[in-house]
């Protein structure tokens, strides 16, 4: 019988499909390969104005991944020049990073000489015809390849990396006879550079340190890894009853010799220690693979109406023209003549700060993603990485047409724009910092943004108190708005955007739901009320009685939370931070929460 493709929506693919992500085909865990459409990438107005705001990002990601490589190849020079001297190079393929010397010599002149080259080294900036948009639709096809290969005996642990192109005739142990191979799901991944590792045995010692060299996978496929040390066994891994992977350990089945805890350090972001230089070294996490925070998708949304990118008077543009031949045109001033919200429901729109709300038809929603970063499990309590110091692992283009690949999804859909009165809302934060008495919001909002974009993302995720309290206040206010709104309409194909400066929140359909979106959570009038009222009780009601946001209220879904990374001067901030519950709270009910 035929096997059926499997058919996920765009949006999945999206967030947890993107190339590298490991998910489930039917019964087989698997690693995306590749995605692509028959049409070939996108290549119009819009998508030329989605790969300017990319470039500008991914060009700011870039300078953080090629400063820590230029300090890799700054070590490197040091390290060979002082092996040099002393006549004890070793050949290139042969040096793994010596990650546990301190540097305390100074470095050689002729290795400062080579950091100095590698660190002046031209630039040129990434633009956006280097980045190629496939457009993920109902055709696109998503490939994948069986992963992790590792496979280990259940009952004399024999190991072995299966060859997907040539698999066993049977997976009966060829070691013990006894036992069957099962495949064993756990991968390593780094912390800082998302590099990710299939389990493999280190190979023979070299140096004068006793450490062993790093497998290459791909030689030993297929085939039981053999012991480096009598090469007259294999190795087996050896779990001691126990699912604690720092207890396992990798021997011989043969000797004696062979005996090496499960431990690897990451290779490919290590700066190794030399002269003049300290190390830096991250021990590899070991995670189930298909564990869904292992890897953070790097994603933009942007919002169009036409080919324009919105602003709060572009949307209310084309309200405007819309209000006569839409049926569903909803204005809040119109719904309060008409009298389907009453005085007492306007008072209590007016006491959360709400100026005015409003309908958009014909909004279109582009959502891309453009790479990934490690997720927070990835950190190894040992080698702990800040997420400002994790670096973004962009999409290459296998077929080399461009230097890089993203992938979006673009919808047409209603939103609802939430005006809030700018004034009301500075009062209220004065409240709280009283400095802030007299401020307006755009410079407020001015000068946090300025700060923002001077901070360390590790020192952004620390911000508490009266710190940053008017973009905290304004970021939680959005996020309980999308949260009350998806319980409200019972769908997640919803989607916000913040304007802090303006104190505006768009809410608007990441799918096609028709009248089930925002038109049904407006309700013509008493929907609206219903929605303000569900914030202000989420906001003031926080189970755990926090301050700053927590899952019980002021948390999204990573891939709901779309901060405004142009305004604030970042490439990417960490999703659910830089929030307050207590200034939400106060915007929305004037009531200061302990």
């Amino acid at each position: 019988m035929a096997t059926r493709s499997q058919v996920i929506s765009p949006l999945q693919v999206i967030f947890t499909t993107f190339p590298d992500a490991v998910r489930y085909t039917g019964t087989a865990m698997t690693q995306v390969r590749d995605i692509s459409n028959p049409e070939g990438e996108r290549r119009d107005a819009l998508s030329m104005r989605v790969r300017n705001e990319l470039a500008r990002r991914m060009d700011l990601e870039l300078l953080s991944r090629e400063a820590h490589e230029d300090l890799q190849q700054l070590s490197f020079a040091a390290r060979q020049a002082a092996q040099s001297q002393a006549g004890n190079a070793e050949q290139a393929d042969e040096v793994l990073p010596d990650f546990f010397d301190d540097a305390s010599a100074t470095m050689t002149g002729a290795a400062a000489a080579a950091g100095n080259a590698t660190h002046n080294r031209a630039r040129t900036r990434l633009r956006p015809s280097d980045i190629s948009i496939i457009e993920v639709t109902g055709d696109a096809l998503v490939r994948t390849r069986i992963f992790p290969r590792s496979a280990q005996c259940n009952n004399c642990g024999h190991f072995l990396l299966l060859d997907p192109h040539h698999p066993p005739s049977s997976l009966r142990c060829s070691c013990c006879g006894e036992g069957r191979l099962v495949i064993e799901p756990i991968v390593f991944i780094c912390g800082r550079c998302a590099e990710r590792r299939e389990l493999m045995p280190p190979g023979e010692r070299f140096g004068t340190g006793g450490r062993r060299k790093r497998r290459r996978i791909n030689e030993n496929i297929g085939i039981p890894p053999s012991c480096p040390e009598c090469t007259a066994g294999h190795i087996h891994l050896e779990k001691h009853g126990t699912n604690t992977v720092s207890r396992w350990q990798w021997r011989c089945n043969r000797c004696s010799n062979f005996v090496e805890n499960i431990q690897d350090p990451c290779g490919a972001c290590a700066v190794p220690s030399a002269p003049g230089v300290a190390s830096s070294y991250i021990l590899m996490q070991p995670i189930p693979a298909a564990a869904s925070n292992a890897l953070q998708p790097l994603v933009q949304q942007q919002m169009f109406v036409g080919n324009e990118e919105v602003q709060i008077s572009t949307l209310r543009a084309e309200a405007e023209r819309s209000r006569d031949n839409w049926a569903d045109s909803f204005f809040l001033a119109s719904a309060i003549t008409w009298g389907t919200i009453s005085g007492e429901e306007s008072q209590r729109l007016t006491d959360a700060c709400l100026r005015d709300a409003f309908l958009v038809d014909r909004v279109r929603a582009v959502t891309t993603t453009y790479g990934y970063k490690a997720g927070g499990i990835a950190s190894h309590p040992q080698t702990p990485v800040n997420p400002g110091d994790r670096l973004a692992r962009f999409f290459r283009d296998p077929e080399g047409f461009a230097r890089f690949l993203a992938f979006s999804v673009s919808t047409q859909g209603a939103a609802l724009v939430l005006e809030f009165d700018r004034a009301r809302i500075m009062d209220r934060m004065a409240s709280i910092v009283g400095s802030l008495s007299g401020v307006s919001l755009i410079d407020a909002f001015a000068a946090e943004a300025a700060a923002i974009r001077g901070r360390e993302i590790r020192d952004l995720l620390l911000a508490g108190g009266q710190d940053l309290i008017v973009y905290r206040s304004l970021h939680a206010l959005e996020h309980a708005l999308l949260n009350s709104a998806i319980q409200l309409i019972g769908n997640e194909a919803l989607g916000s955007r913040l304007f802090p400066a303006d104190g505006t929140v768009v809410i608007f359909e990441r799918m096609p739901i028709g009248r089930g979106g925002v038109v049904q959570l407006v309700n013509r009038g008493p929907g609206l009320v219903s929605l303000i009222d569900a914030a202000r009780d989420r906001m003031m009601g926080c189970a755990q009685g926090c301050q700053d946001g927590c899952p019980a209220c002021a948390y999204l879904r990573d891939a709901h939370c779309n901060q405004p990374l142009e305004e604030l001067g970042k490439s990417w901030l960490p999703p659910n931070s830089v929030l307050s519950r207590r200034g939400a709270s106060c915007i929305l009910s004037d009531t200061i929460v302990a």
